[in-house]
């Protein structure tokens, strides 16, 4: 699971272990999510939670896993 923070509120995804799924380094260096170890720092895109389904967003459900 790959977890961040932002302005105090934590989420996560579950990414597919496989060389071809990337993130963006702070700089924009590619990095594998194979290569990542913990600790370290990838960047995010954050906004307010939504419900999804087969990652479509739903925008009129909100979901809070506790």
């Amino acid at each position: 699971m790959i977890k961040a923070t932002v302005d105090g509120e934590v989420g996560g995804i579950i990414a597919q272990d496989a060389e071809t799924i990337r993130f963006v380094k702070p700089g924009g260096k590619l990095v594998s999510v194979t290569h990542l170890k913990k600790g370290d720092t990838v960047m995010v895109y954050s906004k307010a939670a939504t419900g999804r389904h087969f990652g479509m967003e739903v925008s009129d459900e909100y979901i809070l896993e506790k």
